[in-house]
């Protein structure tokens, strides 16, 4: 962070180690509004460097900004000079943006990384209790988890993972420095303490190993290293490094290593065995984003005798395996390997890889001689590495040629690169994926600047193309384009290199064609990277006929597909191979992508964005594109049936997280069906998932509930009853009370029995509620409930619902009674949740309320709400659970609260629970003292068309509040609140609430 001379004037003094704190000469300054503060955290931590508007009010507006965004972020700049008082001038104005000027001594964070240097060089002249004193007063900076309030603002997220890190390397440093020192106590206790912390960090158990070591604990200093090996493999399938391998074995036998060398490693001569010539195979470039591979990849194969790398087309298998080759053949450290690199990608013919052989080994062997014999005299020697590079198109013929040299050889290394395992019995499998690519919601610049496949980008741009910087706003498009890309390093390598001709935005516009633009000139032997296509269109040739076909057939799942999809599509194709092994097969050409983490549910398997989109193209161009459409819809049908009837009862959860994971595919299925008029299919997909959508809170079904209804081909299907309930029931979600009621009576009218009705009346109830009618809501849930085939509890705990607004707790009580009971028999941990939060209203609506109880039943709902995967239960569950405490006065508690819930309705699009979440934090509000947030809340509730109407018992205490801030800000004060209040967007609305959570002081 840049220092600056300290400015004349006041001093003023900002900490972010902790939570944010301000002083103006020496006196606490309070800086109210998340807004407000995490503007005056950004400006700090800029170092002085001016900031543009536009990143400011990224950083305020992460979501999505009001209209008068650029008004607002004015105005928390005016009030920041007023805080900062006499030192106001210190926020300048600049010709892009804003600059805060701060002094050494000002900013605790720029602080403590000048502490640390100077401990360093303390520690490095021999000095380590100075070193220490200096650590300490480094870690004494911090008050707690730095910028932990500000988990929505990208950019001082980035700041706080980078300020933890700096504290995890200060107590790195503070270990080493107390070991230095030496006769101290305490210091093993320490090392075991912050190495159960940071379970996964290396350097500390690297401390933490020696230090037990050093203080005669060598059973615990092994078992401690151990732990950690283990851990690290079953958590990231990673290895630790050489310097934690040699520590072990140091360890082992009774004496400290010093850890690896530092510096660059030389190259160094090594003797070859008779007829093989030493080769320094490092590629030209460096190797990017590829860290933990190339460590893991080294391991192996100083561990095994045979290593298979696999992936797809273009992954960057060939490039990993030299890098690797060319630390082998140039091992600083006196282990230095002949390596022998046999490249196929040129080779068509097995027949012809003796020649390949003969070449890479420099034989000069006579073409009718057995090569073979004469590469075994030459490899068993001594130590050496072969690379048989790109096998795929030769698996049989390599999977010999290994196997005889590993049997021959006894210290030969064998490191192949291929689309496939070779499938020997010893082979030891490295599988590359990607590189990994920013988010779908990006990130800041700099962070943006450091994932590997934005890094890979722009170095391959700068080579291609003089000249080139990129600069934020290139970033962000940069990260769009790689993860369009899928990280694949070939597609971002294409990719960069059209920018000199295209530019970035062009290019971006034209992805949806990365197939073919994609393009560079290539050497004679690496002609199947010339273009994304050949690249693809090299694995793909070598497939069978049968698995060509339902490569194709798959690629129209945009979300994955498991191996009941797989079968589906096979029988469709009419394929008689198995088509488990098919798909086996497929992953094993690295076409498909497989992914066993879960144990809990069966394997998922994908195929990247660029494969899949080569596979849509083959399946038009093979006639099959209308088969496999239809069959995909028709997999719809079969997977919406399986969930709806999965989801009443224990299997819940994995209905609804099943739903999650085939929603982009069911979505998929949507316009094939439309386009064909397909509508049976679509009728039950509405109908099965209607009522799971709702207590997982997917609008999204809501919505295409209201598109099937208006479709002229429902008019005269027998399921129309049906899909106007359902309709209807989507309305009411919506708010849009009057056309729930035109569905729902339009439904009974064409209704043909019971079995057509339930929906119907399950929405009358619902609108009948949000219309303050309780009396109604009770009866038409209770026919709903009758007339619904399938028991579910969710009807009478509704009736109780309405009840208990009603007035009537004991009848409230016996029909909550009764649905818990079911609910409990049933085992469907949502439709209990639901029956909680039930009990949670009627303790509240009774005469002498229970908050106790109350709570205890809302917090039982919230549990098993998540526990179902059920927002919409744990939303209202909580909205009930927050009104009790600002009634018991646990003010900051429920502002918290208030604050969590407005977020959770909002990422959901819930707007009828979220006008009635503002309702009840106006109450709390207007007795807190902030007249103006709670009536312009209140008044915007009121407008809002899709504002559910106030029933007993919050109507009482609606009216309470209303009365309350007529008293204090007067009829006129309030009507003009009012009337501002009707132009407000609902943006601003929420604005508004969040501001007003965070200026009570109660809750800071």
């Amino acid at each position: 962070m840049a220092r600056q001379s300290h400015p004349a004037g006041p001093s003023v003094r900002v900490d972010v180690l902790g939570p944010l704190r301000l002083a103006v000469d020496g006196v606490e300054v309070d800086v109210p509004g998340p807004r407000r503060r995490a503007v005056l955290a950004r400006l700090a931590l800029a170092g002085g460097r001016s900031v543009s508007v536009d990143e400011l009010l990224a950083d305020v507006w992460p979501d999505e900004m009001p209209d008068s965004g650029k008004r607002a972020l004015h105005s928390h700049i005016a009030r920041l000079r007023r805080h900062l008082g006499p030192a106001g001038e210190r926020l300048e104005r600049t010709p892009n943006g804003y600059r805060l000027r701060l002094a050494a001594g000002e900013l605790d964070a720029a602080d403590v990384p000048e502490l640390a240097a100077r401990a360093r060089e303390r520690l490095g002249a021999g000095d380590p209790a100075q070193a220490v004193a200096l650590l300490r007063r480094a870690l004494d900076q911090w008050r707690g988890a730095p910028l932990d309030e500000f988990p929505e603002v990208a950019s001082l997220a980035a700041e706080a993972v980078q300020l933890v890190e700096l504290r995890n390397d200060l107590e790195d440093d503070l270990l080493a420095a107390r070991l230095a020192l030496g006769g101290d106590p305490d210091l093993a206790g320490d090392a075991l303490r912050w190495a159960a912390a940071r379970p996964l960090r290396e350097r500390t158990h690297l401390l933490a190993t020696g230090i037990l070591a050093r203080d005669g604990r060598q059973a615990d200093a092994m078992r401690l290293a151990h732990q950690f090996r283990v851990r690290l493999a079953e958590t990231t399938g990673f290895d630790p490094t050489p310097a934690f391998a040699a520590l072990e074995r140091a360890v082992a036998v009774g004496e400290l290593a010093d850890g690896p060398p530092e510096g660059p490693v030389s190259s160094s001569a090594a003797t070859a065995p008779a007829g093989a010539s030493l080769r320094t195979v490092r590629p030209p470039t460096p190797l990017v984003g590829r860290s933990h591979e190339l460590a893991s990849l080294r391991h192996l194969v100083d561990s095994q005798r045979l290593v298979t790398v696999v992936g797809p087309g273009g992954i960057g298998k060939t490039r990993l395996a030299m890098e690797v080759a060319a630390d082998l053949s140039e091992d600083g450290g006196g282990d230095a390997r002949p390596v022998a690199v046999v490249e196929l990608a040129v080779i068509d013919d097995p027949a012809h890889l003796s020649d390949a052989l003969r070449a890479a080994l420099a034989l000069r062997t006579p073409a009718n001689e057995d090569v073979l014999a004469a590469a075994v005299g030459v490899l068993a020697g001594g130590r050496s590495v072969m690379v048989l590079d790109n096998c795929e198109h030769l698996v049989a013929a390599c999977r010999d040629l290994a196997d005889a040299l590993v049997g021959a050889c006894p210290e030969l290394t064998v490191l192949a690169t291929s689309r496939e395992p070779l499938g020997l019995a010893g082979e030891h499998v490295l599988r590359l994926g990607p590189l990994p690519v920013p988010g779908p919601e990006g990130g800041p610049p700099d962070l943006l600047a450091t994932i590997p496949a934005v890094r890979a980008f722009t170095e391959y741009a700068a080579r291609r193309c003089t000249g080139f910087a990129a600069t934020a706003e290139d970033l962000v498009m940069i990260g769009e384009i790689v993860r369009r890309l899928d990280g694949l390093p070939l597609a971002v390598e294409l990719a960069a290199g059209r920018v000199g001709v295209l530019g970035l935005g062009e290019l971006n516009d034209r992805l949806g064609r990365a197939l073919d633009i994609l393009s560079a000139p290539r050497a004679a032997g690496e002609q199947r990277h010339r273009t994304l296509r050949s690249t693809i269109e090299w694995s793909y040739r070598l497939l069978p006929e049968a698995e060509q076909r339902l490569f194709g057939a798959l690629s129209v799942f945009p979300a994955g597909f498991d191996l009941e999809a797989v079968e589906h599509m096979a029988a469709v194709l009419g394929v008689a191979d198995d088509p488990a092994a098919l798909l086996a097969n497929l992953v094993d050409a690295s076409m498909v992508v497989a992914d066993t983490s879960d144990a809990t549910r069966p394997a998922r398997y994908s195929m990247l964005e660029t494969i899949r989109a080569f596979g849509g193209e083959q399946l038009s161009l093979g006639g099959e594109r209308d088969t496999v459409d239809v069959a995909l819809v028709e997999w719809a049908a079969a997977v919406a049936s399986a969930i709806g009837s999965e989801w009443r009862g224990p299997g819940e959860p994995a209905a609804g997280a099943r739903l999650r994971r085939e929603l982009a595919n069911l979505r998929a299925a949507r316009p094939m069906a439309l386009e064909r008029a397909l509508i049976d299919p679509l009728v039950t997909v509405t109908l099965q998932l209607h009522q799971l959508s709702i207590f997982r809170g997917l609008p999204e079904l809501w919505e295409w509930a209201l598109e099937l209804a208006a479709r002229p081909e429902i008019d005269n299907h027998p399921a129309r009853p049906g899909v106007l309930g359902a309709a209807a029931s989507a309305a009411a979600n919506r708010g849009e009370f009057d056309r729930a009621t035109k569905l729902a009576e339009d439904a009974l009218r064409c209704s043909a029995g019971p079995g057509d009705r339930y929906r119907a009346r399950h929405s009358l109830a619902r609108v009948a509620l949000a219309r303050a009618q309780p009396v109604d809501a009770r009866r038409w849930w209770l026919e709903a409930g009758a007339e619904d085939s399938d028991t579910v509890p969710t009807y009478a705990a509704s009736a109780a619902l309405a009840a208990a607004y009603a007035g009537d707790l004991d009848d409230a009580g016996r029909l909550i009674d009764a649905a818990r009971a079911d609910a409990e028999k049933l085992g469907a941990p949502g439709e209990l949740a639901f029956c909680e939060y039930v009990r949670g209203e009627i303790a509240v609506a009774a005469a002498e309320a229970d908050p106790v109880q109350a709570l205890t039943a809302y917090e039982s709902a919230i549990t098993l709400a998540r526990q179902a995967g059920a927002p919409f239960v744990e939303g209202i569950a909580a909205v009930g659970r927050v009104s009790v405490l600002a009634r018991t006065g646990r003010i900051p508690e429920a502002l918290a609260g208030y604050g969590a819930l407005i977020e959770h309705w909002r990422r959901g699009g819930t707007w009828t629970q979220l006008w009635a979440t503002l309702r009840n934090l106006a109450v709390l509000l207007a007795g807190q003292g902030q007249a103006t947030a709670a009536a312009l809340l209140l008044a915007a509730a009121d407008e809002a068309p899709d504002s559910p109407t106030v029933a007993e018992p919050h109507a009482t205490e609606l009216e309470a509040a209303v009365a309350e801030l007529r008293a204090e800000l007067g009829e006129a004060g309030l009507r003009t609140l009012q009337d501002r209040a009707r132009s407000l967007r609902r943006p601003e609305v929420l604005d508004i609430a969040f501001a007003a959570i965070a200026a009570e002081p109660a809750a800071t």
